[in-house]
């Protein structure tokens, strides 16, 4: 073990070539260092003698051998990365060890059965019941035993990081990470571990979201495959980093590692090219693209159900169920959801449930299916007790159904906190700019009040408010938010300097603001564009104008206006031409909502909406008309009476003219039916 262990294979397999034919072949001992020494450099050539070794240990009731030799079979077909179907026989063979008479001689070779015990159930028998116990044990030997060999405990810290990630137990992976990655650039650790190490490492971090950590490891790998020549290294980094890159939302560096991957895969590798199936199939998910993710996917699940990786399979079904129900693939996508099923239905694997609850909820979303939409929703966000669960990680990872499901929880009511954490954890982008209880990274409150909150909390200041820098964003709200030139901004906030005196100050105002709104991606620039990121940042009076805007207005858009845009800021002139349009089409469709009300004999909701409109604006003529028309209907011809008293003062206050003629003679009607009813004849 120690020879091997230190790079001298060839030692050993002289040495025991060496000896008599017969002494080897009736030795289960030998045969398994022959194999073992063969692993890591020629895998099947290593299989033959090491399940020769089990057949003689088996014979002459060597229970340790044979349990040795089932486990290098394991690390053989592991080390190969091609097909882990031949793993389920030895996995049976390694599980002999929890009988209860059975004994190691040491605790390398413990650890050594239960590493391969970890890696084939993970693969091929996730809910095996040993494979949380090997787990377990495999983590405590570690802690107890820290002289072991280094390439040791790098095997059974990768083995045990691949448990976490795979299985959901992010936490295991997490505590592996802290022993293992530290060990990857002990010279002592082999090549091939230490790529291994890497490369799970990466995969971990992806499914952690630990962004700096998964660079390191690319890095890492890439490292090799320019210094030791070790090509595989590379593309590992191109597989695993495209999940990084996009749990990042870098689209454009996530098509950069596929388009790398496809010119150096090597076709024969079924792996890599359900890898890369799977990448652009996943692409087409991560982007909304239905027909990429459909030429892909299928192949995807084909090759690794051929390679009989259950996580990788489950993956794969993912991808392909989104792809089949957005296409309007009604039996693919039913098959794929009983695959998911069966595959997920264990405790290890549950993560990919979600599959199956999300496509159920976003069926029932669409076909206004509003029970089972619920009891989707309680199932999918019921389930994110954590974030750190992998569950909710991979449902992020599909933003089109994740946000159109959270946004359909809020406004239900569905653990709103949960989708709440989830969307803000997750970065999750919402489907509509004025969806208003959206857990916006930046929202900008102008309407009545002007207030910044990041992340839920509103942004105070201690000392004296940074007054340049907010009126660069009131002004760039005021100009539309988005694609406004930047040399409309430097003539509105800085008229009185020179070119460059303003232009550099624009700058530094533009620094500031970035750095006061916390997240870098909230304010763009695009050739002398500045634009808000309506992904990130939710603006009050933008979202009033675009539900203004749609086809199908409603009152979400009143409940928005809480008064004068920018109130405080009314004596800087870029302010009022939005303050004038915000409230005309405030009061317009307060109007045109009262009317209808009205018609439909709806006169004491009519009148309060009208009474809102007369609190914004009270030389509203037309509002205060309607409001009086709905009094007169009501009985409340007083209350009719008094609002034109408070419109006529009004009138003569800001413009000197008294009401119009229609307004006169309604009131006028009134008021002879107020004292008809006080003097009746």
């Amino acid at each position: 073990a120690a020879l091997i262990g230190q790079g001298r294979w060839k030692v050993v397999v002289d040495w025991i070539e060496a000896l008599p034919p017969e002494r080897a072949a009736s030795s289960p001992w030998l045969l398994y260092w022959l194999g073992t020494a063969w692993s890591g450099v020629d895998p099947a050539r290593a299989r033959r003698h090491l399940e020769e070794a089990h057949r003689v240990a088996r014979h002459c009731d060597d229970h340790e051998c044979a349990v040795m030799s089932a486990a290098g079979m394991i690390d053989s077909y592991f080390l190969e990365y091609v097909d882990f179907n031949p793993l389920t026989p030895w996995i049976a063979e390694v599980d002999r060890m929890f009988a209860p008479d059975f004994r190691f001689t040491s605790v390398e070779s413990e650890l050594r059965a239960l590493s391969a015990m970890i890696v084939g159930c993970t693969y091929r028998e996730p809910d095996h019941p040993h494979l949380d116990q090997s787990a377990k044990r495999v983590a405590e030997l570690l802690a107890d035993h820290p002289a072991i060999d280094v390439n040791l405990k790098v095997t059974c810290g990768t083995d045990l990081m691949l448990y976490g990630a795979f299985t959901s137990h992010l936490d295991a992976a997490l505590r592996a990470s802290i022993l293992t990655v530290p060990l990857l650039s002990d010279p002592a650790v082999h090549l091939f571990r230490r790529m291994f190490g890497w490369a799970v490492t990466l995969w971990y971090a992806t499914c952690g979201s630990d962004h700096a950590l998964g660079d390191r490891a690319a890095a890492a790998l890439m490292d090799m495959a320019r210094d030791d020549g070790l090509h595989i290294a590379e593309r590992f980094a191109c597989i695993l980093g495209y999940y990084l890159d996009m749990d990042r939302q870098d689209r454009t560096a996530g098509m950069r590692r596929i388009e790398r991957f496809e010119g150096i895969l090597m076709p024969s590798q079924p792996y890599e090219v359900a890898s890369l199936a799977n990448m652009k199939a996943w692409h087409g998910v991560y982007t909304g693209d239905v027909s990429l993710a459909r030429r892909h996917a299928a192949e995807a699940v084909r090759l690794f159900e051929a390679a009989g990786s259950i996580p990788h399979t489950i993956n794969a079904y993912l991808a392909y169920l989104w792809s089949s129900l957005e296409s309007g693939d009604v039996a693919a996508s039913a098959e794929a959801v009983r695959k998911l099923s069966l595959m997920a239905s264990g405790r290890n694997m549950h993560w990919g449930s979600w599959g199956v609850d999300a496509a159920e909820a976003i069926q029932a979303l669409r076909a206004g299916d509003e029970a089972a939409l619920l009891a989707g929703l309680e199932r999918l966000f019921g389930q994110l007790r954590d974030t750190g669960d992998y569950y909710a990680h991979q449902f992020s990872w599909c933003s089109t159904w994740a946000s159109s499901l959270a946004v359909a929880a809020l406004e239900r009511g569905v653990w709103a906190d949960n989708v709440r954490r989830f969307a803000r954890t997750f970065r999750l982008p919402s489907p509509d700019p004025t969806v208003t209880n959206w857990p916006w990274p930046v929202r900008i409150t102008t309407l009545g009040r002007f207030e910044i909150s990041l992340d839920g909390v509103p942004v105070g200041f201690s000392g004296r408010a940074p007054h340049r820098t907010l009126l660069l964003l009131k002004a760039l709200i005021s100009l539309g938010g988005t694609g406004v030139k930047d040399y409309l901004l430097i003539d509105a906030l800085w008229p009185d300097e020179e070119g460059d005196v303003a232009r550099d100050a624009f700058r530094v105002a533009l620094h500031r603001l970035r750095k006061l709104l916390a997240h870098p991606d909230t304010i763009l620039v695009d050739d002398g564009r500045i634009s808000l990121n309506l992904e990130k940042c939710w603006v009050d009076a933008l979202a009033f104008e675009r539900i203004l805007d749609t086809e199908h207005a409603d009152e979400r858009a009143l409940r928005l206006y809480g008064g004068d845009f920018l109130p405080g800021d009314d004596t800087e002139p870029w302010s009022a031409p939005p303050r004038d349009r915000l409230k005309r089409k405030f009061l317009r469709r307060i109007q045109d909502i009262g009317e209808v009300r009205e018609r439909a004999g709806q006169h004491a909701e009519a009148a309060t909406l009208y009474s809102r409109a007369m609190e914004a604006d009270p030389t509203a003529e037309a509002v205060v008309c309607g409001f009086m028309r709905c009094q007169r209907q009501t009985g409340g011809l007083a209350a009719a009476i008094a609002s034109y008293d408070r419109l006529n003062r009004a009138l003569h206050a800001a413009h000197g003219i008294p009401p119009g003629e229609a307004a006169r003679r309604l009131y006028e009607n009134i008021r002879a039916e107020a004292l008809q009813a006080h003097h009746p004849t």
